[in-house]
């Protein structure tokens, strides 16, 4: 029988065999009941395998539906190539950031006996409850941190969307820089080395979950060290391929704003990925990957392009890393060639035949260079 098919009917089929769950009068199913429209996902709900999950930025809700015809339930995380989608996104996003920081809540700290929370089963669900006391999430944390490491548990909490998310939820809620790390870590440690484990994530998380991480390492009240524990999460994702394919044009676009430590994360994702050789520094490490990904015509779309192009621009504007004879070779050419495009006017365009001299060669000879 198809797989899709059999998702299909699962999900007809549990609601009406799961326990009921009551939240102020109103009573559902335990296991969320998926339909082809998009419906919210209710407080406690379970949701099976194979839909299509997301979190609405309008209502702070996560809804779910399952996936149409065109739609593969292995895909990863959804990514947006269009600059202005991409735009509105990045506003979508801090929007939603602002609203997590703006709710004021109460958190009490709590002294937890060490036998406490000491299992994986009572650990997930303090968390999945958590309200307000962090001596509580913080000794569940601790014990998702240990036994994460282990694949068995990492794909136990990766299956459990709701305390996955949740432990997500809390980094953003959570003024306390320790649980945020330790959020971040429990979820890095669960995906390492754990393609099972990244396979529930790509496929049950909300869509926008990934554009989360980075809308957090963006922020100038990140630090260098929560940045690293953030990238630890897109390391493990990374493991897939496609999803690698896909999101590493975010990864480069944030890279010159990050701290050391999460650079040299960064540097450290693309040598295992074997996109780049490691070098003395970082920023060398990406500069030769993005110069050797633009001379190669491997940007994956203009937008792409021109992210990548910027990237390498802010990374050079200091003139400490020297380009390559390769990349100068392949810019001469690029700038001749769209100087003669249809869209010789462009910003863009004007923007890459001054950084090839001032930032890539000669200050002074861009007094020579012929204008667009």
């Amino acid at each position: 029988m198809n797989l899709r098919l059999i998702l299909a009917l699962a999900s007809c089929l549990l609601p009406a065999l799961s326990s009921t769950i009551c939240v102020e009068n109103d009573c559902y199913p335990e296991i969320f009941e998926a339909t082809h429209e998009w419906q919210i996902v209710k407080e406690g709900q379970h949701i099976p395998a194979g839909l299509h999950v997301r979190m609405n930025l309008e209502s702070n809700q996560r809804e779910a539906k399952l996936l149409d015809g065109n739609e593969d339930e292995n895909a990863a995380l959804a990514v947006v190539e269009n600059e202005e989608e991409q735009e509105a996104l990045k506003d979508q996003i801090k929007e939603a950031l602002d609203r997590y920081k703006s709710q004021k809540k109460e958190y009490k700290r709590s002294t937890v006996d060490e036998g406490e929370l000491s299992d994986f089963g009572s650990a997930v669900k303090e968390i999945v409850s958590f309200k307000s006391d962090l001596g509580r999430a913080e000794r569940a944390l601790e014990t998702l941190a240990e036994l994460a490491h282990d694949r068995e548990f990492g794909v136990r909490l990766t299956q459990n969307s709701e305390a996955f998310e949740k432990i997500h939820q809390i980094a953003l809620e959570v003024d306390d820089s320790h649980i945020k790390e330790r959020c971040y870590s429990v979820l890095a440690a669960s995906l390492r080395n754990n393609p099972e484990a990244v396979g529930n994530v790509l496929q049950n998380q909300p869509s926008l979950f990934v554009d989360t991480l980075f809308g957090v390492i963006r922020d100038s009240d990140t630090s260098d060290v929560l940045q690293k524990r953030i990238l630890g999460v897109f390391q493990g994702l990374a493991s897939n391929a496609n999803f690698a394919q896909q999101r590493l044009g975010d990864l480069i676009s944030v890279f010159p704003d990050l701290g050391q430590q999460a650079k040299d994360r960064v540097a450290v994702i693309l040598e295992d990925l074997q996109l780049a050789e490691a070098a003395e520094k970082a920023d060398e490490t990406v500069s030769n990957y993005i110069q050797k990904t633009l001379s190669d015509a491997k940007a994956v779309s203009e937008s792409q392009f021109k992210s990548y192009f910027r990237t390498l621009a802010a990374l050079h504007e200091k003139r400490v890393l020297q380009p390559s004879k390769q990349f100068l070779a392949w810019l001469a050419e690029e700038v001749e060639k769209r100087k003669s495009g249809s869209d010789a006017d462009s910003a863009f365009n004007k923007f890459m035949v001054e950084a090839r001299h001032t930032i890539f060669g000669n200050p002074n000879a861009a007094r020579k260079a012929d204008e667009l």
